[in-house]
């Protein structure tokens, strides 16, 4: 029996990075060379370029992009591509990153050689974890049928994500059933914990109008948790060695961030120190009744006291 190595996934990565390289030498010279040219690539955009050159045209810019489509085209609402059989590391990851941000912030990143080759590799980073739970959810789904709970998930997804990813530029790491978790501050830093805790409040402002489209189908009312914190992480893409299963983040601030989202009461924001100090005056907070204990990476217990953005 074949064991799995567990270092095909980083040569992959290598491999990823050889790529890159070669998409950022085609931007340079707009054209390919006879040997690196497939059979049948006239429509090709190295093709077009040349042809545009000899004709006294103004070349299309090249981009670092899945196939022949720049990244404005390559951009989906649904990410189409990750993980797919067929599909190359490179696609895998460009699905990977439709997924988690918004449309301008991966147009940004597919022509930043440098930042994705960061994230390619690994990194060491300072940013904002966000985690968001229905109340009382195990309970609410027992007694409805499997279409009825995701027909419930959805239309709750829909609103939140959009919330997170789209009007506050936060990464959507993973939804897991009624969970969410979600980032802010890279691949770009930009005053990362204002915008998850703007997101946070937003996100329970939307939850009336949430409830009123669940009413309106039949659905009870809910109400959702979040927890926020702010502090460093480690950041990077796991792969096998043909898969990329995706990117995400690991460390004690991600730990502490969802133990604040699982003593949140529905309606609540519950912060950490490091993200109530950051957002200043923003809003005004108060030490929250519970606090948290995490075994941290050292498997030391800390306790936490978390905060409540009091935002109504």
């Amino acid at each position: 029996m074949s064991t799995f190595d567990p270092l095909s996934g980083i040569a992959n990565l290598h491999r990823l990075r050889e790529r890159l390289d070669e998409l950022t030498q085609q931007k340079v010279s707009g054209k390919e060379t006879s040997a690196q040219k497939p059979a049948g690539a006239e429509g090709t955009a190295p093709a077009r370029a040349a042809r545009a050159d000899a004709a006294g045209q103004e070349a299309p810019a090249a981009r670092f992009s899945r196939g022949d489509a720049p990244a404005s085209q390559l951009y989906t609402e649904s990410g189409k591509g990750v993980c797919t059989p067929g599909f190359t590391m490179e696609e895998q990851i460009h699905g990977q990153m439709q997924q988690m941000l918004d449309r301008e912030t991966y147009e940004r990143l597919v022509e930043d050689r440098e930042r994705m080759e960061m994230l390619v590799r690994g990194a060491h980073a300072n940013l904002t974890v966000m985690f968001a739970d229905i109340r009382g959810f195990t309970f609410l789904a027992s007694g409805m049928p499997p279409d009825r709970v995701f027909a419930l998930l959805n239309i709750y997804h829909s609103e939140m994500v959009g919330v997170i990813r789209d009007e506050h530029g936060g990464c959507i790491d993973k939804v897991i059933g009624d969970g969410i978790m979600a980032f802010f501050g890279l691949p770009y830093e930009s005053d990362h914990a204002r915008k998850a805790v703007l997101a946070a409040v937003a996100m329970q402002k939307r939850v009336p109008a949430v409830n009123e489209i669940l009413a309106a189908r039949g659905f009870p009312p809910i109400g959702i948790g979040i927890g926020v914190n702010s502090g460093p992480v480690r950041a990077g893409f796991v792969t096998t060695d043909k898969r990329v299963s995706g990117f995400t983040i690991i460390g004690d601030t991600v730990n502490i961030a969802s133990k604040y989202e699982s003593i949140a009461a529905g309606g609540d924001v519950v912060v950490g120190e490091h993200t109530r100090d950051a957002i200043g005056g923003l809003f005004p907070t108060e030490v929250y009744s519970r606090e948290v204990e995490v075994h941290s990476l050292t498997d030391e217990v800390k306790r936490y006291r978390g905060y409540r953005v009091v935002w109504r």
